[in-house]
């Protein structure tokens, strides 16, 4: 049995939780993302592009409990990206950057 390394605890991500994501060296091309979980430390999400470890990236998510149309937005940082051969999809796990 493999021992959990996780600094912080996960929230399974609701059915049809989405988000887009933006590059900071790259603002204007919006990417798509579906999320898997959340925890305090980031966002685990699925994507059909494939983003480079350690690039900073501006999220809006969608979280489908929200009574406003307004998205939560976050900072974070890519901190692995593992192409998933079943779906041929990316699963890209981010840390939140904390502004200051």
């Amino acid at each position: 049995m493999k021992n959990d390394l996780r600094a912080y605890g996960r929230i399974p991500s609701l059915k049809h939780m989405t988000g887009i994501m933006h590059l900071d060296n790259n603002p204007e091309e919006p990417i798509t993302i579906q999320i898997k979980d959340l925890s305090p430390g980031g966002v685990l999400c699925e994507s059909k592009t494939e983003i480079q470890p350690g690039t900073i990236v501006n999220m809006e998510i969608q979280f489908p409990s929200m009574t406003s149309d307004e998205p939560g937005k976050v900072m974070g940082k890519i901190v692995r990206c593992n192409r998933n051969d079943r779906s041929k999809r990316f699963e890209i796990a981010i840390a939140y950057i904390r502004k200051k």
